[in-house]
């Protein structure tokens, strides 16, 4: 009888051991963006996790376009732009930071006399990293028709005649827009339009003034 009380003594231990929070056990954020579109920005996620005990760092990390938080689990390396890991605390997660939104920016760059699907399917096509540096929401990308041939491209490697074009936002020739891969829309009659336009009045000029 005394055995059987002392093993249910045990038992009950055991149980109460496994529901207390493991002492010194590190907390971090938990989540992943395609369960959680929060994810993207550790300010706003408020679920953690408990570590292991064996755990002392937490990470965030990035796989193309999915962030996923939690702890570093024992020989789990972080390395690379896309990890970055922190020691962890006990009382608040140390896993908040986010990754530079200007070194994952890019644009839909083609011609359409280069590739048909510039002008109407250029979600199709590949986007691109700008050339001449990291560009960022602020830059953009544009979208504008030149002599009946869609242009799309990051605003930064325009020239100077584009980037006055494209920045003018009365001239419909040319548009920006200010998110990654953002320069899909299709080449829409009213650029078309505007460009013919454009034309008729150099003509038409050009007829006065030869009269």
């Amino acid at each position: 009888m005394y055995f059987s009380k002392g093993i249910g003594y045990l038992g009950i231990i055991v149980v109460f051991a496994l529901m207390t929070p493991s002492e010194g056990a590190i907390k971090c954020l938990h989540c992943n963006s395609n369960d959680n579109a929060d994810c993207v920005d550790g300010s706003k996620v408020t679920a953690t996790t408990e570590c292991g005990t064996d755990v002392t760092e937490c990470v965030v990390s990035k796989d193309g376009d999915v962030i996923t938080r939690g702890c570093l689990e024992s020989g789990k390396t972080c390395d690379g732009d896309n990890c970055k890991k922190c020691t962890g605390a006990t009382d608040a997660a140390c896993n908040t930071s986010n990754f530079d939104e200007s070194t994952d920016f890019q644009c839909i760059v083609c011609r359409s006399d280069e590739n048909a699907d510039c002008w109407n399917n250029a979600s199709k096509v590949t986007p691109k990293n700008c050339r001449t540096g990291a560009s960022n929401p602020q830059e953009g990308c544009f979208h504008g028709i030149w002599n009946g041939v869609a242009i799309r491209g990051c605003y930064i490697d325009a020239d100077a005649k584009t980037q006055a074009t494209c920045s003018d936002a009365n001239n419909n020739q040319c548009k920006l827009c200010h998110t990654s891969k953002c320069n899909v829309d299709n080449s829409s009659g009213a650029q078309s339009i505007s460009v013919f336009v454009g034309l008729i009045a150099v003509m038409l000029s050009a007829i006065w003034y030869t009269n």
